[in-house]
């Protein structure tokens, strides 16, 4: 630390948890730091969550909390975790941390923080875990409904394994007053062969609802049947900035039909100013639309 200098403000990456607790800790080096933003990846399983609540905990100005592959199938785990989130932070990421049902009314919990914005419990393509099913989704759907949450990201998640519960989340998204932004990447629709269609209706009627900006649902395997329904309110909407959805295996017969209904979406909504619907043999008419949207977006 520079002589006389007296404070830091510092967003960290830890490439280890041991450094984060340290660069946390009483050591006189990091004492005047003041930590806005921290990530972590940690990659141990048997790291103290404790130790990490207690430092995190000693440092009010932490705002921003991101995890990456630190084990949390443990409840108690994801309960100290909590208790210090719940008291400070306006952002968490939990990314690859395995965090089970069981933990579901921890993080309902969670959202009754009034200073909580930001919220994402995702996994990988070869991490997932199914996160919202049970007993605690109810729970779960009922603090979201109540909370001033801005963004939601459950990526990898399969979150559609259970039909039911994964329409109960996309429900308590719908209107929701102050959400802004979900993110639904990787939660492949396999769980019955109405899915698709199930799935495509309740994100319409989330779309319709025009108070999301920004929606996710890449690599969803929605097909057209799905995607239909969604791009016919994204043809209506006047709110929704920002969609992806590509690779949604769009089967090749039903490619030209689709790409027609994107691009009239695309001339339709107005606000729509970041578009990405790739699909494996893309045509014309996809193209078409996603140079449409990023000239209206530059």
């Amino acid at each position: 630390m520079l002589p006389g200098l007296r404070s830091l403000r510092m967003n960290l990456a830890c490439e280890s948890a041991e450094e984060a607790l340290r660069v946390m800790g009483d050591e006189p080096l990091f004492a005047p730091l003041r930590i806005l933003k921290l990530l972590i990846r940690a990659h141990r399983e048997d790291f103290d969550v404790a130790a990490l609540a207690a430092a995190a905990a000693a440092h009010p100005s932490l705002k921003k909390l991101t995890i990456s592959s630190l084990p949390l199938a443990e409840v108690a785990a994801v309960r100290l975790l909590m208790d210090m989130a719940v008291s400070k932070l306006t952002t968490l990421l939990l990314r690859t941390c395995d965090v089970l049902p069981d933990a579901l009314p921890e993080l309902a919990r969670l959202l009754g923080s009034p200073s909580l914005k930001h919220l994402q419990v995702s996994g990988l393509p070869e991490f997932e875990r199914q996160l919202f099913v049970g007993l605690g989704v109810s729970g779960f759907c009922t603090s979201l409904r109540a909370s001033g949450l801005v963004s939601l990201d459950v990526s990898y998640s399969r979150l559609f394994d259970s039909l039911t519960d994964g329409l109960a989340l996309l429900s308590a998204c719908t209107g929701h007053p102050t959400l802004r932004s979900v993110g639904l990447c990787g939660n492949t629709v396999v769980a019955v062969p109405e899915a698709p269609v199930a799935v495509g209706d309740a994100l319409a009627s989330l779309v319709a609802a025009g108070s999301i900006l920004t929606l996710n649902v890449a690599i969803c395997q929605l097909g057209e049947a799905g995607l239909r329904p969604l791009f016919f309110a994204v043809a209506g909407c006047v709110q929704l900035q920002k969609l992806e959805c590509s690779f949604n295996a769009v089967d090749a017969a039903a490619l030209a039909g689709y790409g027609a209904l994107v691009l009239a979406a695309a001339q339709q909504n107005s606000s729509l100013v970041e578009l990405d619907v790739h699909e494996e043999g893309t045509e014309v008419a996809l193209e078409q639309a996603m140079a449409l949207v990023s000239v209206r977006g530059d």
